[in-house]
C-alpha cells in the first residue's frame, strides 16, 4: 500500500491523498459510495454505459436490492468502493454459530464488489437494531467467536482490507483489544496481505481514543476509518482522532516523510443536524478539512419519514432546505432528479419515493463540490485556495468557525 499526499493546505490541515493497492488507486476528497453492484443477468436494465455503473445504496438499504431503491452512479476510476452492510441483529446473533448465516452474509457482501476498484469491506455492528415495531433493540457486545467470524467474512470476500470488528457504542479499551489481536492473528494465520484499518466506531468513552491510536500505529497502520454516526460529540472525537494520528505518526504542520502520510475515510456523517430550521446547515463540513471523503445519504433528522422533513441539500451555501423553504433558493444542479424538473416536482409523490430522488441529487452534487474542494486544496493559491472558498458558504459560517478552532488546537499541539 502506498499512499501520497498530492497537496496540503496548511491553514485548515486539509489534504488530497492518493492511496495505490495492488494496482489501483483511490483519490481524496471524493464521495466513495456503498456499492450494490447488479448481478450480470440484471444489468441489461442499467444505461448503456453498464460496465462503469454501480447500484448506490445506504448500507442500511444493503440487502435490498430493488429498482426502486437503487439507482445508477457513475464510480470515477480513482474511487474508493465501500462494500458494507449494517448487521442486523438477526445477523450478528448467528455469526459463528450458524454456517447459513455467515455464508449468506459473504454472499451478500461479494455481490456488490466493484471490479477494478478498491472495495472497503464493511460489515458495519450497529449499537442496535430496528424491531418490527420501529423500537430499537441493543445488540449485545460481540463475543470472541463473533468477533473471529466477522473477520473470516472480510477475508472470505476478499477485499484489500480487514476493519477489526467494533460495534458502536465502544465503551472500554478490552474490547478494543481482543478485536485488533484477533484481526492481527487471522491475517497472519492465512499469511494475507490485506492491509489492517484502524477503524474508530463511535464510542462512549472517548479517553480511549489516543491508546487506540498507539496501538493501531503499533500495528504498521496508515488506513484510518471512522464511523461517528449517532454521536452526540462528533466534532469532539473527530478532533480527538485526528490529532492523536498526526502525533503519534509525527506529522506537525506539514507532512513530510513517506512513513508519515495516512488516508482517512468517514462513514456515515451526517448530512445535515437534526433541526426544525426551514434551513439547516450541513453538519459533514467539520470533516472537510480533515481530508474526508464520503458521507451517507440521510435527508432529514430521524424519526418518521415524512415529505415535509425531507431536506434538498444545496452545494451554494451548505444548506439543507425543507420544501417550505425552496422558494428562495435558485435551482442549478444538473442531475437527474433535478435536470428539467421544478423543486414542486420533485417534491410531488411519496414520501420514499421523494427520498430516492434527493439522495440521489445529493450524491450527484457532493461528488461535484468533492471535485471542486479537490482543485481548491490543489490550488494552494491566496485567493484560489479552499479556506477562501470555505468562507463563500454563508449557511456553514458557525461550522467553518468551529473547524478553525479544532485546527488551531491541533497545530497548537504539534511540533
Amino acid at each position: 500500500m502506498e499512499i501520497e499526499w498530492l497537496a496540503e493546505d496548511l491553514q485548515t490541515l486539509a489534504h488530497t491523498s492518493k492511496l495505490t493497492i495492488s494496482g489501483k488507486s483511490a483519490v481524496t476528497p471524493q464521495v466513495a459510495q456503498t456499492s450494490l453492484q447488479a448481478p450480470p443477468q440484471t444489468l441489461t436494465k442499467v444505461p448503456p454505459q453498464a460496465s462503469k455503473v454501480a447500484q448506490v445504496a445506504s448500507p442500511q438499504r444493503a440487502d435490498t436490492l430493488t429498482e426502486q431503491d437503487t439507482f445508477g452512479f457513475e464510480i470515477p476510476k480513482n474511487a474508493l468502493v465501500v462494500v458494507g452492510e449494517s448487521l442486523t441483529r438477526q445477523t450478528v446473533g448467528g455469526l459463528g454459530k450458524s454456517a447459513e448465516t455467515t455464508d449468506a452474509l459473504i454472499s451478500r457482501l461479494k455481490s456488490k464488489v466493484v471490479p477494478d476498484r478498491i472495495n472497503l469491506v464493511y460489515p458495519r455492528v450497529p449499537f442496535g437494531s430496528d424491531a418490527s415495531d420501529h423500537t430499537s433493540l441493543p445488540i449485545p457486545p460481540l463475543s470472541r467467536h463473533q468477533i473471529a467470524a466477522l473477520v473470516d467474512v472480510q477475508l472470505e470476500v476478499d477485499g484489500p482490507f480487514v476493519i477489526p470488528p467494533l460495534q458502536s457504542g465502544l465503551d472500554n479499551l478490552k474490547q478494543f483489544e481482543i478485536a485488533l489481536d484477533r484481526t492481527i492473528v487471522s491475517v497472519q494465520t492465512f499469511r494475507s496481505s490485506k492491509e489492517i484499518v484502524g477503524y474508530f466506531p463511535r464510542m462512549e468513552a472517548i479517553d480511549i481514543i489516543p491508546d487506540m491510536v498507539e496501538k493501531y500505529v503499533k500495528a504498521g497502520v496508515h488506513f484510518f476509518a471512522v464511523d461517528l454516526a449517532g454521536a452526540s460529540n462528533a466534532p469532539s472525537q473527530m478532533r480527538m482522532i485526528v490529532f492523536h494520528i498526526r502525533q503519534r505518526l509525527k506529522i506537525g504542520k506539514r507532512s513530510g516523510e513517506k512513513s508519515e502520510k495516512y488516508y482517512l475515510h468517514v462513514f456515515n456523517v451526517a448530512t445535515a443536524r437534526k433541526s426544525i430550521q426551514p434551513v439547516a446547515p450541513i453538519s459533514d463540513i467539520i470533516t472537510h478539512p480533515y481530508g474526508v471523503d464520503s458521507t451517507s445519504g440521510v435527508m432529514w433528522g430521524g424519526g418518521q419519514l415524512e415529505t415535509p422533513k425531507l431536506r434538498y441539500y444545496s452545494t451554494s451555501d451548505y444548506g439543507h432546505y425543507r420544501p417550505a423553504a425552496l422558494g428562495k433558493l435558485a435551482k442549478s444542479c444538473s442531475c437527474p432528479t433535478c435536470s428539467g424538473s421544478s423543486f414542486k416536482e420533485i417534491y410531488s409523490a411519496p414520501a420514499h419515493a421523494v427520498f430516492r430522488r434527493l439522495r440521489r441529487h445529493r450524491l450527484f452534487a457532493y461528488a461535484e463540490e468533492c471535485g471542486r474542494i479537490s482543485e481548491r486544496i490543489n490550488a494552494g493559491e491566496p485567493v484560489k485556495s479552499y479556506w477562501p472558498y470555505l468562507t463563500t458558504k454563508p449557511a456553514a459560517a458557525s461550522d467553518i468557525a468551529k473547524i478553525m478552532r479544532d485546527v488551531k488546537e491541533i497545530r497548537a499541539n504539534l511540533r
